[in-house]
């Protein structure tokens, strides 16, 4: 007879974790989703519900939500109730204690978005980007009391692509995630798998993402400015003010080939055009070219358009509002 599969409860709460969720319900039986609560959100403020509630709702799964699961006694009891045998957990967003851990007989199982031990927090992904990571990827892991320091069960490597963008490369990893997940799963049914512990002595950190640094900085480099644009999208971002106007660069790309650029006598911060081309002007005579801009309260649109726009001279830019 075969052995009947896990029934699983599902804490998640990001668009990352919606994508691993429906790797999972195609698998098993997810009895109960744990989300974050409904936020106000956008400039209207209107209450919006987390992509993982909008899809166990659409899937007919009870969703439970509380500010702080492991001080909501009665949730715990109605989760325990539930007789399911592991959490599946994805960026959840909220630090378990140990009477959530032990919700299930196989605790708490986590998908991180990097290769554990490296990047270590919330935001993995987009740290991989800023520090200039070639290689990346997917762990699961066993959640223990601690910053997702548990036992690892499996790894998935990926190759980041010099152009991609964390939202892009989040959407890969969630997929990669999903089936590691399933995967994990199913070895843990079995008893055909151990985890192992971690390498302390590896540890990096990926710690939460503020406001404060998506200002622009004229002195990195131009492959460090490209990476941190790319790292910090969709937010914070990074912008610049010109005009006193506030403008968010979208989208970069470096540049190889200076010849043409280095006849063009331009000065720290300076935005031009060169063959129907934008380039800002970096120190150590750098350049990154501006691909696609938005200037506040705009649609995004391309540099070129925006720079053909433009009715300032000259046009060199500033980190902050000039009064």
């Amino acid at each position: 007879m075969l052995k009947p599969k896990f029934k699983t409860l599902f804490f998640g709460t990001s668009s990352f974790a919606a994508t691993c969720l429906k790797y999972l319900v195609g698998d098993f039986e997810v009895l109960a989703v744990v989300t974050q609560p409904d936020r106000p959100s956008g400039r209207g403020k209107h209450v919006t519900i987390s992509p993982v509630k909008d899809l166990a709702l659409s899937l007919n799964i009870p969703v439970y939500q509380s500010e702080k699961i492991s001080r909501d006694l009665d949730m715990i009891d109605q989760l325990k109730s539930l007789k399911a045998d592991i959490v599946a957990m994805v960026a959840y967003g909220q630090i378990l204690r140990q009477n959530v851990l032990d919700i299930c007989p196989f605790g708490v199982i986590n998908v991180h978005g990097s290769l554990l031990p490296a990047y270590r927090g919330a935001s993995p992904v987009n740290w991989a980007l800023i520090n200039g990571e070639k290689v990346t990827g997917v762990t699961t892991m066993q959640t223990e009391i601690g910053l997702d320091s548990g036992p690892i069960y499996l790894t998935q490597a990926v190759d980041i692509d010099n152009d991609i963008q964390a939202d892009e490369l989040k959407e890969i990893l969630a997929n990669v995630g999903g089936q590691l997940l399933v995967k994990t799963i199913h070895l843990l049914e079995t008893d055909n798998i151990k985890p192992i512990p971690q390498d302390e002595g590896k540890v990096t950190l990926a710690p939460l993402l503020t406001k404060e640094m998506a200002i622009i900085d004229l002195n990195l480099s131009a492959t460090s400015l490209h990476n941190r644009v790319r790292g910090l999208q969709p937010w914070p971002g990074v912008y610049f003010y010109l005009n006193n106007i506030r403008v968010k660069i979208l989208r970069t790309k470096l540049v190889n080939d200076y010849n043409l650029i280095n006849q063009y006598k331009f000065k720290l911060g300076e935005i031009f055009k060169i063959k129907q081309k934008i380039y800002l002007g970096l120190l150590n005579n750098e350049v990154l070219e501006l691909v696609q801009l938005a200037s506040e309260n705009k649609k995004p649109t391309d540099a070129l358009s925006w720079f053909n726009g433009l009715r300032v001279e000259p046009k060199v830019i500033s980190s902050q509002l000039i009064s």
